[in-house]
């Protein structure tokens, strides 16, 4: 009779610990450096890559193929995509290029786009301005958390910069419920004007009874 060979066993990694599971997976998805979402000038694909630390950022930050992330792990389970996505999405930098912004934030359930802390917006080639309805795409970072403030650069125009103002304004002055109210607004049955005026007029008669 020939002899069989051992059978593979898969480690356990489920049975280990909650604590050495987080370990493990800031290891494999957390960075020092920003995160990059750009496409390449050759083919124009979309690409995921870290900062390279070691070289100075004019424009925008420059690709280093050193220590990839492994966000191939969300897809493994899904306990582990739930312990895990924290990690990933309220730890990093998220370097993003315009060209893919909004695309990227449309690809994210709601459930990763509110973890997000840090995104730095690069508005890098001076044709894209006219390529744009500026107020429309920043509305869209409504669907970024309160605390999570985005940095635009590059080639910032006054409308990016009134845009901006506003969202900032909006995630200062509005309580929790009334963002949220704000991010499901998918009919946009007030505009983000709207809600600045409202939420003016309501300070305001507060301090006229105070």
């Amino acid at each position: 009779m020939a002899d069989q060979a051992p059978s593979e066993r898969s480690f356990p990694f489920m049975d280990l610990p909650l604590e050495l599971r987080l370990r493990i997976y800031n290891l494999a998805l957390v960075r020092s450096q920003p995160v990059l979402l750009h496409k390449t000038p050759r083919d124009h694909r979309q690409y995921c890559s870290l900062a390279d630390p070691k070289r100075p950022r004019e424009k925008h930050a420059t690709p280093c193929a050193d220590d990839p992330l492994l966000p191939v792990i969300l897809r493994l389970n899904k306990q582990i995509c739930a312990e895990a996505s924290p990690l990933l999405y309220a730890q990093n930098t998220f370097d993003v290029h315009m060209d893919i912004a909004l695309g990227w934030l449309l690809t994210l359930h709601q459930r990763e786009r509110r973890l997000i802390q840090r995104v730095v917006l690069n508005v890098e080639y001076e044709y894209n301005l006219e390529r744009y309805n500026w107020e429309s795409f920043f509305g869209h970072l409504k669907w970024l958390p309160k605390a999570c403030v985005p940095v635009v650069m590059g080639n910032v125009n006054e409308k990016i910069k009134e845009t901006m103002e506003v969202n900032a304004l909006l995630a200062a002055a509005l309580d929790e419920r009334s963002y949220a109210e704000r991010q499901y607004d998918t009919f946009h049955q007030q505009t983000d004007q709207e809600r600045l005026l409202k939420v003016s007029s309501l300070k305001n008669q507060k301090e006229d009874q105070g």
